[in-house]
């Protein structure tokens, strides 16, 4: 979430840090990255 903060010029902003829909938003990216390599670890390529 410091990342993101920074990239939006908000690294010191404590509103954009308990904001539930970036907090949501960070959430989904980090299990759509878990389902790929999930996916990529268990195909079974013809």
């Amino acid at each position: 979430m410091k990342e993101m903060a920074k990239n939006y010029g908000k690294e010191n902003d404590e509103e954009f840090m308990k904001n539930e829909n970036v907090k949501n938003y960070i959430k989904q990216g980090i299990t759509s990255e878990k389902a790929m390599k999930f996916l990529e670890e268990n195909a079974k390529i013809k």
